[in-house]
């Protein structure tokens, strides 16, 4: 469903996904999850499943576009305060609670030198400033020389909080400028700034992939176009809908299989992002923007089944948990982590995400009537 509105002073009308929840998405998350927990477990055949986190920046940015979207159009700008604080109740609780414990569990398990390095990694991660510690550090993601940091996923989480900063900033000054200069064209502009942040994006990316890996894998500047083809979807749900049902239907399938063939036929040795983000990043949209038109047949119908959603709803907290449960488990163990104890982990860690989800995010999240509807929608 898509509500239409258009934006004070102006003639455009545009259509993007209603507040109403869509169950294909939250089952999308747990392909993105599942993805990155099978890569980190270096269980065989995934050598692609980093994508998962491409997978979550587009979703992210359907999501973010679609609710910012909807406020301009109705309320002529959007309340930051508001913005913010449902982010926060989002996203602050599960982080900081695993945050803590992969500090303490650092301090505990790992060499003196090794853990002062990492408690400056979880500093960096507390303050969404990760990411940039990892680039100037020269972090090699898919390949690195050293033990990775406990805290080194959260370098997306980095990249989403620095979009969050900054995305309302782009939408009140484009609703500004269209009501400074009066604007009237058959072109929305929201969706030309946000086609033109995409381009300038995708070509950093490609050039910084080649000159200077570190800082194209970790930074918003080469990563916000996969957040903003997310935006676009969102604003040109109006052409989505008007799609067949069997046509979406193609198309949701053939992006699901695009994210599956990216992660099976990308590895470590694929230079990333560049032009191989390409594949999750369009394979999502795909899936996305079909859904806008069904989500009741084929791929949708797939991704909207209990267990799917099930997966879905606890992946934030999966996502936090399992990379250090992986990285601290041989400590513990006192040996080189086997296939068995890295499954096992992963495990571990899903458990550990049912209990974040029950005690940490759903009271967070639910904490008063409104909240909760709101967060119901949203699901970001």
């Amino acid at each position: 469903p898509t509500t239409i509105g258009s934006p004070r002073g102006t003639e455009l009308v545009s259509a993007t996904p209603s507040a109403g929840f869509r169950p294909d998405i939250e089952g999308l998350r747990a392909i993105a999850v599942v993805a990155v927990v099978l890569f980190h477990a270096g269980i065989p055949g995934v050598g692609g499943g980093h994508v998962g986190v491409d997978v979550f920046f587009v979703i992210s940015g359907f999501l973010i576009t679609g609710m910012l979207w909807r406020e301009v159009t109705g309320a002529g700008t959007v309340r930051p305060r508001r913005f913010y604080g449902a982010r926060a109740r989002r996203l602050l609780p599960a982080a900081a609670t695993v945050g803590v414990a992969t500090a303490i569990g650092s301090a505990l398990l790992l060499p003196p030198l090794q853990a002062r390095t990492v408690l400056g990694d979880g500093i960096a991660s507390a303050l969404y400033v990760g990411n940039y510690r990892f680039a100037m550090q020269g972090t090699d993601y898919l390949a690195a020389d050293v033990p990775p940091s406990p805290f080194q996923h959260y370098w997306s989480l980095g990249v989403e909080e620095q979009f969050y900063l900054l995305w309302p900033a782009l939408i009140i000054g484009t609703a500004w400028l269209i009501r400074r200069t009066r604007l009237r064209t058959a072109l929305n502009p929201y969706l030309t700034v946000l086609a033109a942040v995409a381009a300038i994006s995708f070509t950093l990316s490609v050039a910084w992939t080649r000159t200077a890996p570190p800082w194209a894998f970790f930074s918003l500047p080469t990563r916000a176009w996969e957040l903003a083809v997310g935006g676009l979807v969102a604003l040109s749900a109006a052409h989505w809908q008007r799609l067949p049902a069997r046509t979406a239907a193609i198309a949701a399938a053939g992006g699901l299989g695009v994210i599956v063939l990216s992660c099976i036929a990308l590895g470590t040795g694929t230079a990333y992002p560049g032009t191989a983000a390409l594949l999750p990043v369009l394979g999502t949209a795909l899936v996305i923007g079909a859904g806008c038109a069904a989500t009741g047949a084929g791929a949708g119908r797939l991704l909207s089944i209990a267990p799917m959603r099930a997966v879905g709803r606890v992946s934030y907290s999966w996502y936090l948990w399992h990379w250090p449960v992986l990285l601290l488990m041989p400590y513990v163990l006192g040996h080189r982590a086997a296939l068995a104890d890295r499954v096992a982990a992963s495990i571990i860690s899903a458990g550990l995400a049912v209990i974040t989800l029950h005690l940490v995010e759903n009271p967070a999240r639910f904490a008063g009537r409104e909240i909760g509807r709101a967060s119901c929608r949203e699901r970001v």
